[in-house]
C-alpha cells in the first residue's frame, strides 16, 4: 500500500524532476558513482535537518562505502517512534542500476516536497522510510561505463547477492555469507521493517 502511495504520487507530480536546488542530477540515463550518493544524501541531511538522516552499513570488501538514508518526521528520535519502518534498497545486482536513480529521485521528493504538498507530509509523518540506493557499489563500479552483459551483476568475491540471503525454504544454515550481504541483513535487524523492497531492471523493465 505504501509504494503503491508514493508511486501513485510519484506519477501525478512529475517527481522524476530531481528536486535539488543546486544541481538537477542524476539524470536516469546518466551513470553515477558512490562517491556521488555520498555527498548528495549528506547535502540533502544538511539541508533538511528534522526529516533526513544519514548513515552507513559500513563498507565492502573494496572498501566502498554503503552509504543510507532515513526519512521521517523528528527523524533524531526515529527509533522511539511508534510509526512503521519501510526498507528500499537497489542495485543488489551491480550491472542494474535504474534503482540507484529512482531511490535518490524519491528521497529527495520526500524532503522537498514535504512542506509544499499535504499528500507527502502525511505519509512521511506517519512512515519511517530507510533508502539505501545501492548495496553492491563494487558490482557497479565493475559493471561501468556500459553496465550491460553480465560483467558486474555479482560482488567482487563473485557472490550473487539475489540467492544470498537466508529463505525459509531450505534446510540448515548457510557457513559463510558475502560480507555485502552480512550488512544489509544486520541492517534489517537494526530497523525492524514492516516492508521490504529491492530494485531489478533489465533493458526493458525495472521492478
Amino acid at each position: 500500500m505504501i509504494l503503491l502511495l508514493v508511486t501513485s504520487w510519484i506519477s501525478l507530480t512529475g517527481a522524476y524532476t530531481f528536486l535539488d536546488p543546486s544541481i538537477y542530477e542524476p539524470d536516469l540515463d546518466t551513470y553515477f558513482g558512490n562517491e556521488f550518493i555520498g555527498e548528495k544524501l549528506d547535502y540533502l541531511q544538511s539541508e533538511y535537518p528534522d526529516l533526513v538522516q544519514t548513515t552507513s552499513l559500513g563498507e565492502t570488501v573494496n572498501g566502498r562505502e554503503i552509504h543510507a538514508v532515513t526519512i521521517t518526521k523528528n527523524v533524531s528520535y526515529w527509533q522511539t517512534h511508534n510509526r512503521p519502518s519501510v526498507k528500499y534498497v537497489g542495485n543488489m545486482h551491480g550491472n542494474e542500476i535504474r534503482g540507484r536513480g529512482l531511490l535518490m529521485k524519491l528521497a529527495y521528493y520526500l524532503a522537498a516536497e514535504y512542506s509544499r504538498d499535504e499528500d507527502v507530509k502525511h505519509i512521511v509523518d506517519s512512515t519511517i522510510f530507510h533508502l539505501v540506493p545501492t548495496i553492491n557499489p563494487d558490482g557497479f563500479a565493475q559493471a561501468v561505463p556500459t553496465c550491460s552483459g553480465v560483467t558486474g551483476r555479482y560482488t567482487s568475491e563473485g557472490v550473487d547477492m539475489n540467492r544470498d540471503f537466508p529463505n525459509h525454504w531450505s534446510t540448515g544454515e548457510k557457513m559463510k555469507y558475502a560480507a555485502e550481504t552480512l550488512l544489509v541483513m544486520d541492517y534489517a535487524k537494526t530497523i525492524t521493517p514492516v516492508l521490504g523492497i529491492s530494485f531489478h531492471d533489465g533493458a526493458l523493465v525495472t521492478n
